[in-house]
Parts: structure tokens; sequence; C-alpha cells
């Protein structure tokens, strides 16, 4: 008998055209400042939780700041385009823009994702010189809406709605955002879309008492004369930058009248901050009213107060809101941008109109005399941001938006 095998008994190989190998889709991501505030944590949420077995991600924006120094300690790329800036300057403008599309071409992204005004100006138009597929752009309120005189709005509105239409997907992160899209022509329900920012849930519950205690004493090493102030039982407090958007003189007029002397701590710096020191000294309330600058991860320091308080007149989706309903937290805030998407009146916080300190002082006044009522708001609104705004959710709804390119 033969030892030889036949010709029938030979196994032949796969063809190697039978296996394929998905290349990962590359996203530029685009932004204008650098630094930390609500869209730079947005830009870095999605490109840390974006699946990297499907996606090589980008950042680009302007001079080097802390969400430069984030992305990179998670192994992001970040591209600097230096002399991009939020102040517009016509000498600078169109090296800032050749710089943009110059980026564009040698990355050669599958999805461009833009955020904030300049960025997103500059950046549909270059995408669509250098032929990217798909543009989608997030509007993190709209910049029309803030308060302008009128003819500056009216040039805002005209180049929101350009930027808008060159985009092939709009994510509105609010629900007032989305009805005022609806104003804007050619409108097409497909074209934008809302998607919520989202937070992360909680390893750990903060422990109210040790974290009081260690913004006492990072109070204490700024005013060592005046850390008696936190003696007392009930603290309010805010996380914001101190800029005019978020208004926090209207939250030191409101605390400086208060019939009892409650300590106020506001953490967060800029701009505004030597006004809202000649303010507090103006109203005698710098025992009582302590500005704790900027604190890196402030957060976790939000269990220390006793209400949380938004004094904003612009906002779209506050990451400072989501976090202070995280930790249970009963909040008061205006009733502007997106934040009664987050609270509804009485149910989750207390709405109040922007600028009106009156209205915002009587807030503080019933809601600091009503333990039971701090804790039903408070409850409330943990369970709604754990329901509603997780990051999870945020993140699907986006790879929605950008899956819309294969449709």
């Amino acid at each position: 008998m033969s030892t030889m095998a036949s010709k029938s008994d030979t196994v032949e190989p796969a063809p190697a055209k039978d296996i394929v190998i998905k290349k990962k889709k590359r996203i530029l991501f685009g932004i204008t400042k650098a630094n930390w505030g609500g869209a730079q944590r947005y830009v870095f949420d999605l490109a840390t939780h974006l699946p990297a077995d499907k996606f090589e991600i980008i950042v680009m924006g302007g001079a080097a700041g802390l969400l430069k120094e984030k992305l990179m300690s998670a192994g992001i790329r970040f591209i600097e385009i230096a002399e991009l800036d939020k102040d517009i300057s016509f000498l600078r403008e169109p090296r800032v823009f050749w710089q943009i599309l110059k980026a564009i071409r040698a990355e050669k992204p599958d999805i461009l994702h833009l955020n904030s005004p300049k960025m997103a100006g500059m950046g549909t138009l270059a995408g669509r010189m250098a032929g990217v597929a798909w543009i989608v752009v997030t509007i993190h309120g709209w910049s029309f809406h803030e308060r302008r005189f009128f003819a500056i709005k009216l040039l805002i509105a005209f180049f929101s709605w350009m930027t808008a239409l060159m985009a092939h997907q709009t994510i509105l992160i609010t629900e007032k955002d989305l009805r005022t899209a609806k104003f804007l022509p050619p409108y097409k329900k497909g074209k934008y879309r809302l998607v919520h920012n989202g937070i992360g849930a909680l390893e750990l519950q903060d422990d109210a008492s040790s974290t009081r205690e260690n913004l006492k004493q990072i109070i204490a090493r700024l005013y060592p004369d005046k850390a008696r102030a936190l003696d007392e039982p009930i603290w309010i407090g805010t996380l914001a930058e101190l800029t005019p958007n978020k208004d926090p003189a209207t939250l030191v007029r409101a605390a400086a009248g208060l019939p009892w002397r409650i300590p106020v701590i506001i953490i967060g710096d800029g701009g505004e901050r030597e006004k809202l020191i000649m303010l507090i000294k103006k109203l005698g309330a710098e025992d009582q009213i302590l500005l704790a600058g900027f604190i890196p991860e402030a957060a976790r320091l939000l269990s220390a107060f006793t209400i949380f308080v938004l004094s904003s007149i612009k906002e779209g989706l506050p990451y400072a809101l989501l976090e202070a309903g995280q930790r249970g937290l009963p909040v008061i805030a205006t009733n502007v941008g997106g934040i009664p998407d987050i609270i509804e009146h009485e149910m989750s916080g207390i709405l109040v109109p922007a600028q009106n300190a009156a209205e915002m002082r009587e807030a503080i006044i019933h809601l600091a005399g009503d333990p039971a009522r701090r804790k039903r708001l408070g409850a409330a609104l943990q369970k709604k941001v754990a329901h509603k705004f997780g990051i999870s959710r945020m993140v699907r709804e986006t790879l929605a938006v950008y899956n819309q390119q294969e449709l």
C-alpha cells in the first residue's frame, strides 16, 4: 500500500483574501483653548473613553494648558496651534487658519470633531477644503445667547449658522440649544442631535466630615485670620471660573445680605477675581465670603458644602452641577442654558432668575432652614444624575453620531 497521500486528501489553506483586518478610524478633535473648562473636559472625556481598539485619537488646540497635560498623561497626542486664542486678531487669524488646515491635511482624519466657536468656524471650513468625510461640531451653548451689543450678536449668529451649515452633524448639549437650531435654515432634523454631557460614576462617595476638614486646611492657609468663619454648621459653596458668564458677583451680593453669617466658599479663578475682592470689601463681607482660588480636582471637595449655588447668566450643561448632584447636594441655580435640563424646580433643586440677588438670597434662607427639604432635593438630583447623565450614555450617543457617516 502506498504511503503517499492522494490529491483528494490534501487540505488547502484558506485564501488570504478572506482575512479582513479593520483599520482604526482616526478622529481629530479641535478646541480653541487648551486650559480646563467644560468644553475641554468634554473633549478629554470623549478622547479617553472612546473604544481604543476602534479609534485613534488626536487633539489639536491653542497654547498649552491643563488639557494638553491631561491628554499627554493619558497617552493622547496633542497638536498645538500656538497662536490660536479666543480673542479675534485680523492680523493673526489667517496664520491660525493655515495652521489648522495644515494639521488637518497632515493627519487625514476620518472624523473631525470640533468644539468652541472659533475652532468650529475655522475648522469646518478647513475640513471642507481638506476633503474630510465627516465633520461633527459640538455646540457648548450658542455664543449669540451671550449678552452683547445687538450688531455683534447678529454677526456671531451668522457665523454660527455658517458653521452648522458646513458641518455634517451638529451635537447640541442642551434642549434650549436644540430648540434654537430649529430656527437655523435649512433645518434638517437628522443633522442635529441632542447629547447631554455625562460624568463617570463615583467609585466611593466622599466622606463629608473629612472633606470639610481638608477644605478647612486649604482656607486656613489662604486666610489664617478668617478660618473661624468655618466653625458654622452650614456652608454655601460654588465651583466656577470667575468670568462674567458665571456671574459670581450675584452670589456675593446675595450672601452678603443674609440675616446671619453663613460662610460662602467660591472655588475657582479668573479675570473677575480682583473685581470680586473689591465688591466683597465694599459689602463688608471679608470674614464671610472666601475666595479659595483654583484647586486641582476640586470636585472631590464638594461634599464639604451644605448647599451648592450656581449663579451663571450663560451656561451650556455645567459639569459642576452634575458633580454636586452626584454627591447628593441640594442645589440653587439660575434658570439659564442647560441648567433646567438638570434641575426641575422644587423637584430636584431650586431655580432662580439670573442676576437676581434678592431671590437667590431668599432661596438660600429657606433651604438653609429646612434640613428635610435639603435632603429630599439632594436625593432627587443624585438619582437623576445617575440615570440620565452618565458618561457611558454620552459616549454611546456620540458613537451613534459618528456612525451616521456609514448610513
